[in-house]
């Protein structure tokens, strides 16, 4: 089995974790459910998914790890304690790639589109607004997109999900030296 394929699997499993090490220990932070991630960011000011990687810190990587808040605690005073800054630093780090699909989009292939004109979106701030639109676009129930399919696997879904190409869209295709040098050979002739 391929990379892609495996890291796809196990997303759809919800089974893909980064491993991040906090002091002595490593803990396994799993792709969350957009359910983990209100719960995560609700102490926080950050209502948009854009932020929300900038906005990661000790408290909000506790309530990733887990539910209880007496574990909550226990990890943020472990934390505090043991972990250096360049742990934390790179915790959330490898948390914003996990959130946000990162770690799937680097070795999954994904048709890039260029639009030649472009058109403003509107709306989209909240997490609500893109639970809306996931539920439109990929005909979804509300609690599955809330609480049934991870939230990178979402938007593999959505980027991955088969369409027609509009008359302002053209895909793009990337093509290697190699390949560049055999057709400029094969129109020389």
């Amino acid at each position: 089995m391929s990379k892609s394929s495996s890291i796809v699997a196990m997303s759809l499993l919800n089974r893909h974790h980064v491993g991040i090490r906090i002091g002595r220990l490593t803990f396994r932070v799993y792709q969350p459910y957009i359910k983990d991630l209100v719960r995560a960011f609700s102490g926080d000011s950050a209502a948009s998914l854009a932020s929300m990687s900038d906005n990661i810190s000790i408290d909000v990587i506790a309530r990733l790890l887990y539910n209880n808040r007496v574990f909550q605690r226990l990890f943020v005073w472990y934390a505090k304690r043991y972990a250096t800054y360049e742990q934390i630093r790179a915790a959330a780090q490898a948390i914003a790639e996990v959130i946000t699909g990162q770690d799937i989009f680097k070795v999954v292939k994904v048709d890039k589109v260029k639009r030649n004109k472009l058109s403003q979106i509107v709306g989209n701030n909240t997490i609500v607004g893109v639970m809306a639109m996931i539920v439109e676009y990929l005909h979804l129930s509300y609690r599955d997109v809330y609480e049934g399919i991870n939230y990178p696997t979402l938007l593999l879904m959505m980027t991955d999900k088969a369409r027609s190409l509009g008359s302002d869209e053209e895909k793009v295709v990337k093509i290697s030296g190699k390949d560049m040098a055999e057709r400029r050979k094969k129109n020389k002739r």
